[in-house]
């Protein structure tokens, strides 16, 4: 249930890093993002469908199938969101960011609990810095300042 209401939660960390970023990407990370939650929120449920003893939407047919797509938008959403703070965030938290976007589909497809563990802890640590520092504005050679100015 803790996966669902964190799925949840993220929608607000895609929203608040499109806010970074420029209208085009903006609102590629905006459609992605809802596609992307929506699949993570997917793959909860079938977490507990399976902790109840049901078989997992992945291995069933009809509507269930929709599952596997929409879960890939979850990463695709991850690293349009480290592009998005690129020039707000300190550099190795984008970089963290986009890295765990990468490694997220391989741990999760793949079943490497200990590389799921490690996105997991480094996507925490990444979008955590942007939580705990104070956000550097954009540089004036970037779109979205251009825009404010």
């Amino acid at each position: 249930m803790f996966h669902v209401l964190g799925a949840l939660v993220f929608t607000l960390v895609g929203v608040r890093d499109a806010t970074w970023t420029t209208d085009g990407m903006a609102a590629a990370l905006l459609v992605a993002g809802s596609i992307g939650v929506a699949g993570n929120v997917a793959y909860g449920f079938d977490s507990v469908h399976v902790a109840l003893g049901d078989t997992s939407l992945v291995d069933q047919a009809g509507a269930a199938v929709l599952i596997k797509p929409l879960g890939l938008f979850f990463p695709l959403t991850m690293l349009l969101c480290a592009v998005a703070v690129r020039h707000v965030a300190p550099r190795w938290a984008a970089v963290v960011i986009g890295l765990s976007a990468l490694a997220f589909p391989v741990a999760n497809i793949g079943n490497i609990p200990a590389l799921g563990v490690a996105v997991g802890v480094a996507t925490v640590v990444g979008f955590g810095a942007l939580a705990m520092r104070p956000v550097r504005s954009p540089s004036p050679a970037t779109p979205a300042a251009s825009a404010a100015g």
